[in-house]
This record gives structure tokens, C-alpha cells and sequence, in this order.
């Protein structure tokens, strides 16, 4: 089944007058200023900045031509992406609730983030900043716009590879924070820490990769971004909920 929906894909539409070169270097631009600007400003302004950089590239990619379809986003097919995302979504929570009642990893996931962190700010985490600047963004920019615009010109399976390649590098700034305030273990070495944060690019990598064919196979983004928010809303609660030792 995932071979098929690789392989057999087609774009709604193919645009004559895409210009790829031009319309890619102004994709990247926007996720450069975006992705530096959400990493080293107030965290209170990833919000504003992700929902502001996700709508512009919508914008370049519908300028250069492409449809609702193309870019995942079609009301018509949002029916079959919420029933995709939902199912893929229960098994995800399932796998994470079982590893939250094992103490290895659910104190994977406890770091320094959550020390004194009060529960109004953990809740606005969990039900919002990643919902919406993590999730909805992220899954519009790599899963829409830049799958959709690369799938118009190679075939999806080279377009999953690029864009999920991508999207693991999108994760460099935040695998360095991590491991600034990582507490569970001793970092001692550089090489250990590059090795650490090329780790998260590669697995980060793969779950775009997993999150392309859901929004192939739901054919809408609806369905990677109802698995891509709660893994990581859930696990943040459970690294928090570790932290405040309130899993036993």
C-alpha cells in the first residue's frame, strides 16, 4: 500500500508557467527567516511567526499555480484525510500512553524544559503553541506547499525523500536546544553532541517521511497533522508529567 501511494500519485494540476528554481529559492527564504526567527526570538512569538510564514508560502505556491489539491488543502477531499489522520492518530496516542506507564522512556522525554513549568504554560503548549505553530504550520509548509510544488515536477517518492530531508534539517535549531537542557543524560563530548543532534535531523526525517504518506494517502494535509499533534503534544505531557513526578 505505501509503495502504491508513491508510485501512483499524480498532481491535480502541472503548471506551465512554475518556474521551480525561482519559486523553491523564495520557498526557502521564507523557511530560513521563518525557522531562525521562531528559534531565537521569545518562544510567545513562534506562534505568530509560524502562522505568518505557513500563510506566505501558501501564497507563493498558489501564485506560481498550483491548486487546493496540489497542495493538500482541497475541501473535498478533507473528509477522507480526517478519517486517515484519526485512525493513525488513536494508534499513535496508544503507543505513547503504554511507553508513559514504562519509566525508561517516559523519562526519555523529561528534560529541563519542564522544570518550573506551571500548568497554565504546559496546557498552553500542549492545546495550542504545537498544535497550531508546530503541527498546522509545519504540516502546510513540508507537507503541502513544498511536497505539493516538488510532486509537480518528480515523481512523489522523490518528492517525499527531498521534502522529508528538509524537514529533518528544519530540526537542527531545535535538536541544539534540546540538548541544552537535557537532564537525563551527560553530555561530555562535541562529537557526542553532533552525533546527538544528527540523530534527531534523521529521526525527524523518517517522521516526515511517514507524515508525507498519510497526507498522500488521506490526500490532505488534515490527516498528517492529526498524528503530527498529539506525538508531540502528548509526549510533551509526558515529559512534564514525569517531571513533576506525577507518573508513577
Amino acid at each position: 500500500m505505501t509503495v502504491r501511494v508513491l508510485t501512483e500519485w499524480r498532481p491535480a494540476s502541472t503548471p506551465q508557467h512554475l518556474r521551480l528554481p525561482l519559486v523553491v529559492a523564495a520557498l526557502v527564504v521564507v523557511l530560513v527567516v521563518w525557522n531562525v526567527l521562531a528559534n531565537t526570538l521569545s518562544p510567545d512569538a513562534q506562534l505568530p511567526i509560524s502562522v505568518i510564514g505557513a500563510f506566505g508560502l501558501v501564497v507563493i505556491a498558489r501564485r506560481a499555480g498550483l491548486g487546493w489539491s496540489d497542495l493538500g488543502l482541497a475541501r473535498r477531499n478533507l473528509g477522507e484525510g480526517v478519517r486517515v489522520g484519526v485512525i493513525a492518530a488513536g494508534a499513535v496516542i496508544l503507543v505513547l500512553v503504554t511507553a508513559a506507564a514504562i519509566p525508561d522512556t517516559r523519562n526519555v522525554l523529561a528534560d529541563g524544559r519542564f522544570i518550573g513549568m506551571d500548568l497554565p504554560r504546559a496546557l498552553y503548549e500542549m492545546l495550542v503553541r504545537i498544535p497550531l505553530a508546530v503541527a498546522l504550520a509545519e504540516e502546510i509548509a513540508f507537507r503541502g506547499v513544498l511536497l505539493g510544488i516538488l510532486m509537480t515536477r518528480t515523481t512523489a517518492l522523490r518528492a517525499v525523500v527531498i521534502s522529508s530531508a528538509l524537514f529533518g534539517l528544519w530540526h537542527v535549531f531545535p535538536a541544539i536546544s534540546a540538548l541544552e537542557s537535557a537532564s537525563v543524560i551527560e553530555i561530555s563530548s562535541t562529537g557526542m553532541q553532533v552525533g546527538l543532534v544528527a540523530a534527531q535531523v534523521l529521526v525527524t526525517g523518517l517522521a516526515g517521511a511517514v507524515f508525507s504518506w498519510l497526507r498522500l494517502r488521506g490526500g490532505h494535509v488534515a490527516s498528517s497533522i492529526l498524528v503530527h499533534a498529539p506525538l508531540n503534544s502528548v509526549s510533551f505531557g509526558i515529559g512534564w508529567l514525569a517531571v513533576q513526578g506525577a507518573l508513577i
